[in-house]
């Protein structure tokens, strides 16, 4: 099911960053929130209280405030759809945190990231991949599972090996930390211009093939 325009931004203004200055973490960056049909929301937050919103080829704007303790934010009407306003409570969080909220990833991402640049696109990649497995099988058959967490943590498994790691988003790629290191790989791993994926793709990897399968199934 597609984002309807009120819903998702409801999802994006789920969080801010200190109770005296609830906006610090939002105002001049973009919060961006995906689901796992690959739908996503990305919203900027400007210092004079507007907003500018995103979610596929559809943008929007409007202005947000902070009323009884809400994040509130009140869409532009237009001569199709009018002015909606959205209030949800402030949470803590900082430029770099993943959080879910229901069957959706957030993260907040620094300035204003609105288009596809290879920086955003790694976010997205990373967001969709949080809450679930990545399941590559080697040409032999043999099977790789890594289950990334909200927190930059993963667990992956093999036959014959199991570990855990830290993944991080740098430029465009992700990088992958494994603390015993993989077999025939060593303990880190580059994921040049990451691609986000939809829960139930497959695409090849080098000479692997690669799957995406919804939430933790590492065996």
């Amino acid at each position: 099911m597609r984002f309807t325009w009120f819903a998702a931004l409801c999802l994006a203004a789920v969080s801010a960053h200190a109770a005296d200055d609830p906006m610090a973490g939002y105002v001049g960056n973009t919060s961006i929130a995906v689901d796992n049909a690959g739908n996503s929301v990305r919203v900027f937050y400007r210092a004079d209280n507007v907003f500018a919103a995103r979610s596929g080829d559809r943008a929007s704007n409007g202005t947000w405030a902070i009323t009884s303790g809400q994040l509130c934010l009140t869409q532009e009407a237009t001569q199709t759809v009018p002015g909606k306003t959205a209030c949800v409570p402030v949470e803590p969080h900082q430029l770099g945190d993943v959080w879910i909220h229901g069957a959706r990833r957030i993260t907040l991402v620094p300035g204003r990231a609105l288009t596809d640049t290879p920086e955003t696109l790694a976010a997205l990649a990373a967001l969709s991949r949080v809450g679930n497995t990545i399941v590559a099988k080697d040409p032999d058959g043999t099977v790789t599972r890594i289950y990334w967490r909200p927190d930059h943590t993963f667990s992956a498994t093999r036959p014959d090996w199991k570990t855990e790691g830290t993944w991080k988003v740098e430029g465009s790629s992700l990088f992958l930390h494994y603390n015993i290191p993989r077999p025939n790989m060593g303990s880190d791993e580059e994921m040049k211009n990451a691609t986000p994926r939809k829960v139930g793709e497959v695409w090849g990897m080098a000479d692997r093939q690669v799957t995406l399968v919804a939430g933790e199934q590492l065996q």
